[in-house]
């Protein structure tokens, strides 16, 4: 059976590698991770940022995870008007998309309030169906693409239960995770928004997602924002890593870096002369 299609999936227990973690999640950002939508990236950032909620088991639940996805997408669809799949010719919407302007017409008459501007009703019932809409293919989804090692869930009992062999490595490695994510998340959004670069997006949309409404964010993000010229030829680099993610294809210098994003980026920019 598909990864999508599970209800529920158990991750292996068992003694798991620090190498073998890194390629666990490098195989997201592979060519060979299937993405008709933007979903797997929103579901990681999500529950990147929800670590600090994980319980002595390990697990968040869902309402945790698609409140926080239902916030990034309300900026990314209304805030930042960009679609999450391809066009198709019937010009049918993702289901997430069809959601948020559902419920940006029920409650609001601009698409330039944030997610918080919502009451905190409105937003409660935003991201109860978002859940039941994005939970379907997502979770099982990201759970096969990572080697069946990230996490166990249930999508019955509404909860992932991450790996805690996984649990530490992502703490350790939460800020290049989630700058790799962005990279690729960039990336595809530029595929099915062509009118804008994926630097346009990564600094803007993702770097940035609720514009000017929070000074705080902008101080944030501001170091970020000024070296953003420089990120998508960062991307390029990875992005030839990922795409060559084969255990058997990645030589030894390379081989060498898998716990070190940083100097493996570097390594690629310097044989590609950038």
């Amino acid at each position: 059976m598909a990864g999508f299609d599970l209800k529920e999936g158990t991750f292996e227990d068992r003694e798991v590698s620090e190498e073998e973690l890194w390629s666990a999640i490098a195989c997201i950002f592979s060519s060979k991770s299937k993405n008709d939508s933007s979903y797997k990236y929103g579901f990681l950032k999500s529950i990147l940022d929800n670590l600090d909620q994980v319980d002595v088991d390990g697990r968040l639940n869902f309402d945790q995870i698609f409140t926080r996805f239902a916030e990034l997408y309300w900026s990314l669809i209304l805030v930042h008007q960009l679609r999450q799949k391809a066009a198709t010719n019937d010009n049918r919407r993702s289901a997430i998309e069809r959601v948020l302007f559902d419920a940006r017409d029920k409650y609001l008459t601009s698409d330039e309030k944030p997610f918080d501007a919502l009451p905190a009703r409105a937003r409660a019932e935003v991201s109860h169906q978002v859940k039941m809409k994005c939970k379907t293919y997502v979770v099982g989804a990201l759970f096969e693409d990572t080697k069946r090692i990230f996490y166990s869930f249930s999508k019955r009992g509404e909860w992932i239960q991450i790996n805690p062999s996984m649990l530490r490595f992502i703490r350790k490695r939460k800020e290049d995770i989630e700058r790799l994510n962005n990279y690729e998340w960039a990336y595809f959004l530029e595929k099915v928004n062509p009118e804008y670069s994926a630097n346009y997006i990564l600094s803007n949309c993702l770097l940035n997602p609720v514009k000017s409404y929070i000074n705080t964010a902008e101080m944030v993000f501001a170091a970020e924002e000024a070296t953003s010229r420089n990120l998508v030829k960062e991307m390029d680099a990875y992005r030839e890593f990922g795409d060559s993610s084969d255990e058997d294809q990645i030589d030894e210098e390379v081989k060498a870096l898998l716990d070190d994003p940083e100097a493996l980026i570097k390594l690629l920019k310097k044989r590609r002369g950038i």
